[in-house]
């Protein structure tokens, strides 16, 4: 019930009761059915249904806290291209391969133009001007990563580099920063620099087993469960991630894709 309705029932309660019962021989005032009638009110309102099948208001149904959607309630989209055929928005990315191969460095060179919103390779559009977040645990910002980023000609105010250490508390004692633990953390300066008119387009987070914590980088179950609540971010704010990967060790000979993932 509403307030609106409940309102409605102790007035008209209240109402019918001097109706019924008036002059001398009602058997209490007004102020007491007004209260009579407040007290018919639960104290605390009615928990939701886990068993509802009224979707809330993303189309949401719920069985036993379970949610699903049906296919008539979702609104299909098309992707949209970070880099036609190649890097999707909203989505998460990857690219993989031995190392020395040049991963950072493509990934380094699509940052650079993002931040001018100029023209990508291999005939891929031109891109949407936008801010880049760069998580590196491998490369320095002064001797690498500022210097390639330069070479290739970046605007570098549109450029944020996140520290691979964090600390809460003590900045003497600082630890790597995890996905498992700091998520939180990344998406809401994502969201921060959104709200400062700063539009985040590309995330890179290289390499991405740097940032798992004390998980396996190539576990499937594993990486899924870390980067559903990214994915979603990316959904949410339609950025770009690109995950930068080494093929797994003691994997030569197999197809590509088994190189990156478990089997």
């Amino acid at each position: 019930n509403t307030l609106e309705d409940d309102a409605r029932r102790i007035i008209g309660n209240a109402t019918r009761y001097i109706q019924n019962e008036p002059g001398a021989n009602a058997i209490g005032s007004s102020r007491e059915a007004f209260k009579e009638a407040l007290a018919e009110i639960d104290d605390e309102p009615e928990a939701p249904d886990a068993t509802c099948d009224e979707p809330d208001s993303e189309g949401t149904r719920y069985f036993e806290g379970m949610g699903y959607r049906r296919g008539s309630d979702i609104k299909s989209e098309k992707l949209v291209w970070l880099w036609e055929y190649r890097i999707v928005k909203g989505a998460l990315n990857m690219i993989a391969g031995l190392p020395a191969e040049g991963k950072s460095t493509i990934a380094l060179d699509l940052a650079a133009r993002i931040t001018r919103g100029d023209e990508l390779p291999c005939s891929g559009g031109t891109t949407e001007q936008g801010a880049v977040l760069i998580m590196s645990a491998e490369d320095l910002e002064k001797q690498t990563i500022i210097p390639r980023l330069k070479a290739a000609g970046a605007d570098l105010s549109q450029v944020f580099i996140v520290d691979a250490m964090v600390n809460e508390k003590d900045k003497e004692n600082k630890r790597l920063l995890s996905l498992a633990t700091d998520l939180e953390k990344i998406c809401g300066l994502i969201e921060k620099l959104k709200r400062d008119r700063i539009n985040v387009q590309l995330v890179i987070i290289d390499p991405i087993s740097a940032y798992v914590g004390e998980g396996d980088g190539h576990k499937n179950t594993q990486m899924r469960a870390l980067l559903t609540p990214l994915s979603k971010s990316a959904e949410k704010h339609k950025f770009g991630a690109v995950l930068i990967s080494h093929y797994k060790t003691h994997a030569e000979g197999t197809s590509e894709f088994y190189r990156v993932t478990d089997s």
